[in-house]
């Protein structure tokens, strides 16, 4: 399926700062799932993240919410979302150390 003008911009940007959170040589989806499609935890969810160190594989939803915020709004959701990259070790070690 080709993408739209808007959604080809912002696969270029996640391309462009993947390697900030280390996992630009992971295998990456983009999805842009339609409002009839499987949403996030609720309507007001703009983007998620699906990360998985051992099979070094990354799936990022974006949802329609996200085209209504403005371009900063937009770039600080997709950082936010790769940050869990970075973060996702971090919180399991927690968990871990408090079983």
């Amino acid at each position: 399926m080709k993408l739209k003008p808007k959604e080809e911009k912002i696969c270029k940007f996640i391309e462009d700062i993947m390697w900030l959170f280390e996992v630009q040589n992971y295998t990456r989806t983009i999805k842009f799932p339609s409002k009839d499609e499987e949403h996030g935890d609720n309507q007001c969810t703009a983007a998620d993240i699906v990360f998985d160190p051992i099979y070094r594989t990354v799936v990022i939803r974006i949802f329609p919410v996200f085209w209504e915020w403005g371009k900063e709004s937009q770039a600080k959701a997709i950082i936010h979302e790769l940050c869990h990259c970075r973060t996702g070790d971090l919180a399991d070690c927690a968990e871990n150390l408090l079983n």
